[in-house]
């Protein structure tokens, strides 16, 4: 209808706008990832970009697209170290919901990728591994590391993890009374980062021990990652 062209229009429009910016993330990146922290960009995806994927979203939701995230065996492969759903972005009807605005960020993301292959004198393979992740009230990730040294015969492994969040930015702002912080942990201490809309973290996906505290209101984001060459 009327309602998902002018979602349409907007994804492009901001994607255009956002194209022609030199840079995307802000150089201090380099040190983070290098020193095992995170990097946090704060107005990553504008705030119409995350209304479309937040319709793209609910779309994929009444489809029936989202099913049971397991933690996968990088992160120990037990489904009880999670609770929350998950769908593919890219594998599914391109006529539902709003296809351009992932595509809208997915571009935004190869110009991360570029930027972080230069930063951090890595190379990124283009193929991304990347998915919806929905966590309910009382939704949680327990404490794991993405990826590990490991010689499985693989062809890449994950490099640098990312995660954008797209909770609704019309509402109130979060705060650790939500939950649902992405908690950080380091040379034993941690520290939190609350998943403010539109903001993107980026962190070493073998340096940084993370998990997601259980949450009081639902978390919404997509999460990936840059693979790295095995060899």
């Amino acid at each position: 209808g009327s309602r998902a062209r002018m979602r349409h229009l907007t994804a492009l429009l901001v994607w255009l706008a956002h194209k022609c910016t030199a840079l995307v993330l802000d150089p201090s990146f380099t040190k983070a990832l290098k020193t095992g922290r995170v990097h946090r960009e704060i107005g990553f995806a504008p705030s119409r970009l995350v209304d479309d994927l937040r319709y793209d979203i609910d779309a994929l939701v009444q489809l029936g697209r989202f099913g049971p995230a397991g933690s996968g065996p990088r992160a120990g492969g037990d489904t009880g170290m999670r609770s929350a759903l998950f769908a593919d972005p890219i594998d599914r009807p391109r006529d539902v919901g709003c296809f351009d605005a992932f595509a809208a960020l997915w571009e935004r993301l190869g110009m991360v990728r570029e930027e972080l292959m230069e930063g951090l004198e890595r190379d990124l393979i283009e193929n991304v591994e990347v998915h919806y992740v929905r966590y309910p009230e009382g939704g949680y990730f327990q404490r794991h590391v993405d990826d590990y040294e490991a010689n499985d015969g693989a062809p890449s492994r994950r490099s640098v993890s990312f995660i954008c969040y797209l909770n609704d930015p019309g509402a109130p702002a979060w705060t650790a009374r939500d939950g649902g912080a992405l908690r950080v942990h380091s040379d034993g201490a941690y520290y939190e980062i609350l998943p403010d809309a539109g903001s993107l973290v980026l962190f070493d996906s073998m340096a940084v021990e993370h998990e997601v505290r259980p949450t009081r209101r639902e978390r919404t984001c997509l999460i990936g990652w840059f693979h790295a060459p095995t060899d």
